[in-house]
């Protein structure tokens, strides 16, 4: 049985970036004709680590921003593990969301504090831009902050929020989502282990067998044209079969 990605992962994808006020659409489609891929790849359960909820906001089944929006429990999806932690061992965090196409029009605000400090690293509101399709947006927080440093050190973890404005004046009708992001060191059995790997596939397969969340999301997306059964395998694993369609 062939697994197909929904419309919700069909193209345009849009992209955030800073100091952007649109989101262009790239140039990706996933499609879903090929066969079973030859590697399998299953992110483990990595415990909760004390992460919030993935999502929440001001909406009620009457409709989001005051009713000019139909209800929907799936307008914003996070691809995130199950534990709602997306680890990351690069310089560069991103994050990966679903958003409804009615969303298009709104502006949204991208909010990243420590947990251990509480103090806000980053924040940045953007347009959502004119998409046609429900689309992926991936969102790049920058790899430096203003003094030169990394955004995100790696002894500590990071609340992060994605969240659609209805309302600037009201922002408690906002409709978000949230987790919690990670840096971690990739030890150097890993590192050794990457280096020798032949494909791409197998590379996914070993940062997830690190429970290294976004370098696998990002190999599944990057292959999800050429192998899109990856892709299928590893958000079934974390439990976004809603993503997919038979």
């Amino acid at each position: 049985m062939n697994l197909q990605l929904s419309s919700s992962l069909q193209k345009p994808w849009a992209r955030i970036q800073k100091g952007m006020t649109a989101l262009p659409v790239a140039v990706l489609a996933l499609q879903a004709v090929m066969p079973m891929a030859a590697q399998a790849i299953d992110f483990p359960d990595t415990g909760d680590r004390g992460a919030p909820s993935t999502t929440a906001g001001g909406g009620t089944r009457g409709g989001w921003c005051d009713g000019e929006m139909e209800w929907s429990e799936n307008a914003l999806i996070p691809m995130v593990p199950k534990n709602n932690v997306s680890t990351f061992a690069g310089d560069q965090a991103s994050l990966w969301i679903v958003a409804a196409p009615e969303f298009s029009q709104r502006k949204a605000e991208i909010f990243v504090r420590s947990t251990q400090t509480n103090e806000t690293v980053y924040v940045e509101e953007t347009t959502l831009g004119d998409l046609r399709t429900e689309s992926v947006i991936q969102v790049d927080l920058p790899a430096l902050n203003s003094e030169g440093e990394p955004l995100l050190a790696t002894d500590q973890s990071y609340f992060w929020e994605f969240a659609v404005i209805c309302n600037s004046g009201a922002r408690e009708h906002d409709y978000y989502v949230r987790g919690l992001i990670q840096p971690v060191d990739a030890n150097a059995a890993l590192a050794a282990q990457l280096e020798a790997a032949t494909t791409p596939e197998e590379q996914a397969a070993l940062y997830a067998s690190e429970g290294i969340w976004q370098e696998t999301l990002n190999i599944g997306v990057q292959l999800s044209d050429s192998n899109p059964e990856l892709l299928a395998e590893l958000l079934t694993s974390v439990g976004l079969d809603e993503l997919l369609s038979q």
